[in-house]
């Protein structure tokens, strides 16, 4: 096997040095239109193998495109329910302890306007058990937590809001609220409750008292809560992703997490038919294969003639590869054009509007071309490697042309 392979690597490196040269580049465009002739008239004559070419590529971009559209449909329904996270702060993040380095690679994003340090911890209190957030009086984010029921939010030590779900109606004092700290103690702290608020979100949902008394809780934990204020029109998902390269272990939640969230779930439950779609490619590149290498076995006599009457070893290997090409670029118009048929013929009696995205055509072109590269490569590196003895008197064909390769036989050649 390594010596049938052998002779890929070096041929794709000689036709990179061939392109790269104006005298290559030169030569080659002669080689297209020597042999662009030729090629035409044996499509012509092989109707069925032209067929069966175009077939394989077609199949193979009218499965993709519709999967494509299904999987778009998919997504907007999902998403068409999900609402944006309402936050108290444009972007949240959960870590902890966060490095003061990080901290300040995080507040030079150009995208954050002010960015203030807190706690997020994890307390007991007389309503069960929540999150405790702590913060400076002055914070902006405080005051932002939600929209106040009765009461303040704390400006001083000692005071604390609770949002409504507690179900209290007025002040209270000595509220309890206790936290297990290092080494298993546990620590407890009286406050007063000087206001309820109606939170923004879940993820807003906690009690909220000042930083001081977070701190005195926390015992010496360090700030593990960013609250970051961004400017309108920031694209918050990709200030998401660049703030969990930053800080690889934290939560970070924005307005765009939910919809985020929802698009990655999606696309891992439709995982196993984009894999069933790369199958597809992948047998359409397997009937390319065959298709050319049967076609060189059958025409060796042909292009020997062809090489003895003066064609050279790249026109050869042109030929083949222009009427592939040919082909493939037809089946890729058909299995584009039978996607939108399909597409308009059954998505009138679907519960959602299945539209192909302007993409989607150009993703599969791309595809099909990688995908008859691969395939062809191997038939037309032998049309252009063989000898005008081989191809005539019908020898086998071998990769590498060396005679090592013939000698050892262990590929059995073509």
């Amino acid at each position: 096997m390594m010596d049938m392979t052998g002779g890929i690597g070096p041929g794709l490196r000689q036709v990179w040095r061939e392109v790269s040269t104006s005298e290559g580049r030169r030569a080659w465009r002669e080689a297209f239109a020597s042999v662009w002739p030729v090629a035409v008239r044996h499509i012509k004559r092989e109707r069925l193998k032209t067929i069966l070419f175009s077939l394989c590529v077609a199949t193979s971009v009218c499965i993709y495109m519709l999967f494509s559209a299904f999987a778009a449909a998919t997504t907007k329904t999902a998403l068409s329910g999900v609402e944006g996270l309402a936050l108290p702060a444009g972007i949240i993040v959960v870590a902890g302890p966060l490095m003061d380095e990080q901290v300040r690679e995080v507040d030079r994003s150009p995208d954050i306007d002010l960015l203030e340090k807190g706690y997020w911890l994890d307390a007991l209190s007389q309503g069960g058990r929540m999150p405790l957030t702590g913060l400076d009086p002055k914070a902006r984010t405080l005051g932002r937590m939600g929209q106040v029921v009765w009461g303040r939010m704390p400006a001083r030590p000692g005071e604390m809001a609770v949002p409504e779900s507690l179900g209290l109606a007025g002040p209270v004092e000595g509220f309890i609220v206790r936290r297990v700290g290092p080494g298993g103690a546990l620590l407890e702290r009286a406050f007063s409750v000087v206001g309820a608020y109606r939170p923004l979100s879940a993820v807003a949902t906690c009690l909220v008292t000042t930083d001081q008394d977070a701190r005195a809780l926390s015992e010496g934990l360090q700030p593990n809560a960013l609250f970051g204020f961004v400017d309108e029109g920031t694209a918050l998902r990709e200030l998401e992703l660049r703030t969990q390269r930053i800080l690889p272990e934290a939560k970070v939640y924005t307005a765009a997490s939910p919809s985020a969230q929802v698009t990655s779930l999606v696309a891992r439950v439709l995982s196993p038919s984009t894999l069933a779609t790369s199958f597809v490619f992948a047998l359409g590149g397997l009937g390319m294969f065959n298709l050319q290498l049967l076609s060189f076995l059958r025409r060796k006599r042909e292009i020997g003639i062809l090489r003895a009457l003066g064609m050279d070893a790249r026109e050869a290997g042109v030929l083949l590869f222009l009427e592939g090409f040919t082909l493939a670029v037809t089946g890729t118009a058909l299995g584009s054009i039978a996607a939108y048929l399909v597409i308009r013929q059954v998505g009138p009696a679907l519960p959602y509007a299945l539209v192909i995205g302007p993409w989607a055509p150009v993703r599969a072109a791309l595809y099909s071309i990688l995908v008859f590269v691969a395939a062809t490569w191997i038939p037309v590196a032998l049309s252009a490697r063989a000898t005008v003895d081989q191809l005539l008197y019908n020898r086998r064909v071998y990769l590498n042309p060396n005679l090592s390769c013939a000698n050892c036989g262990r590929c059995g050649g073509f």
